[in-house]
């Protein structure tokens, strides 16, 4: 992060994880004796990138302004490669120096890769929410939030058949 004044603060968030999937199975050798083989199920990576600006509207009160990235990448069938895009507005108000409560609202739009499973899709996610902060202690904080969200969901080849839960099965 960079402090351009005593308001204002600059920030850059970025994470990159790579996991490999490993799979043990229990077997018997030809001998009749135990034994454990192990088989690499496939590899998994995030990537996030976050950038915002955080400003101090009151000596108790703060707002942030964020947008992100973040892509995830599979070499399993079962797994399906995504991205998104996000932005994030938030006010937050500290009551007491051990407790912050705040909003927020947000955008996310999310891209899904064709499978062998499904046919590229798209969604869109738009929620507030609420928030809480409180440290309990040095070494323990206890955060929430909570709130709606609507989900907005586009396939470019739509399934021969929906089922809503709300409505009968449409062909």
């Amino acid at each position: 992060s960079y402090e351009i004044d005593a308001r204002d603060t600059l920030f850059f968030r970025t994470d990159f994880l790579r996991t490999r999937q490993i799979r043990n199975e229990s077997a018997i050798d030809a001998g009749g004796q135990p034994i454990t083989v192990s088989s690499a199920n496939g590899t998994s990576q995030q990537l996030f990138l976050e950038l915002g600006w955080e400003r101090s509207l009151s000596p108790r009160s703060f707002g942030t302004a964020s947008l992100g990235y973040d892509r995830w990448d599979y070499t399993t069938e079962n797994n399906i490669d995504n991205q998104g895009f996000r932005g994030e507005l938030a006010i937050n108000h500290v009551l007491k120096e051990t407790f912050i409560v705040g909003m927020n609202a947000g955008a996310r739009y999310r891209s899904f890769a064709p499978s062998r499973f499904s046919p590229p899709s798209y969604n869109t996610t738009v929620n507030m929410n609420l928030s809480f902060d409180y440290r309990i202690s040095e070494k323990w904080r206890l955060r929430g939030a909570g709130g709606p969200a609507g989900v907005f969901v586009e396939e470019q080849a739509p399934a021969a058949q929906t089922v809503s839960r709300f409505a009968p099965t449409l062909a």
